[in-house]
């Protein structure tokens, strides 16, 4: 039976690295309706002079022009961030302009990373969950990380799991939106791309910058609205143990877990007047608990 939502995927990609695989992941699963493929095509900040490498793959991609699914949109405008919200705002007008209406209660837009591994059930539970819950704003999907076998790596992997903030909430990295509502809060904040804004973190003075999926979801929750994690019992496996083998590689992967919790705090004030703990509870009572 065809199914009453419209699933729109957007996957961004800064340069290029593992989207036509992430393509053809996506396409293969039938609850998806469109994937905007939203492409960097700001040259100087990812350090290709002239855009050659870019330039073919919107205008070839392995064929993927001539799949109905796939639309390839070029984004001049990515800014500083790799994670651009400018990008994600960008695609999904893009689609409902092609479409020729305003998004509505009926369409899901499925925001995901090139280096996520999705199967089509768990879409299939989520629109499940939309259906009956009419107050859900957004569903993510639960991702277990994996970092190795030693004493050490267990005991971070169990950190992660259940005390670092954004791994316990919907992140653009795998979160299905309602687009009716994502509208309605003004889509993700541009600001989160960086405007300049700089915090001592770890001691070092580094860019405010990231998790743009932290202000929209707490806007729509203090409407009203509620959120919830699918795949509790079997998470998307988000594998660390190479990154790990590498000392450089790994400090900056701490790094940037770290900064991102810090990150939604200063959001969690910029945008709503709110510390990070009030910001929690209230998140915390608009979780739906599936």
């Amino acid at each position: 039976m065809k199914s009453k939502y419209t699933v729109i995927a957007v996957v961004r990609t800064f340069n290029n690295k593992g989207i036509i695989g992430a393509i053809e992941r996506l396409t293969a699963i039938n609850e998806i309706s469109h994937i905007v493929v939203a492409v960097n095509t700001d040259f100087e900040n990812r350090g290709e002079k002239d855009g050659a490498f870019t330039k073919r793959l919107i205008n070839s991609a392995s064929g993927l022009k001539s799949n109905p699914k796939v639309v390839i949109h070029p984004v001049a405008n990515w800014g500083k961030n790799v994670g651009s919200a400018a990008a994600l705002n960008d695609a999904v007008t893009e689609i409902f302009y092609r479409l020729g209406r305003l998004p509505t209660e009926r369409d899901i837009i499925f925001s995901v990373s090139v280096e996520s591994w999705i199967k089509a059930g768990y879409i299939r539970e989520a629109l499940k969950f939309f259906e009956t819950h009419d107050d859900l704003a957004v569903i993510g999907i639960k991702r277990k990380i994996i970092i190795g076998d030693d004493k050490e790596s267990k005991a971070l992997e169990a950190k992660f799991q259940k005390t670092v903030l954004q791994y316990r909430i919907p992140q653009n990295t795998m979160a299905l939106w309602r687009a009716d509502l994502l509208r309605l809060a003004g889509s993700f904040r541009t600001e989160c791309d960086f405007s300049g804004l700089t915090e001592k973190i770890d001691g070092q003075q580094v860019p405010v910058a990231g998790m743009d999926d932290f202000p929209t979801l707490l806007f729509l929750v203090r409407l009203g609205y509620r959120w919830a994690i699918i795949g509790k019992k079997n998470p998307v496996v988000w594998d660390l143990s190479e990154v790990k083998k590498d000392p450089q590689r790994w400090q900056m992967n701490l790094n940037k877990m770290n900064r991102q919790e810090k990150v939604i705090g200063i959001w969690a004030q910029k945008f709503h007047c709110l510390s990070i703990r009030e910001a929690v509870e209230i998140l915390k009572r608009g979780q739906l608990n599936l």
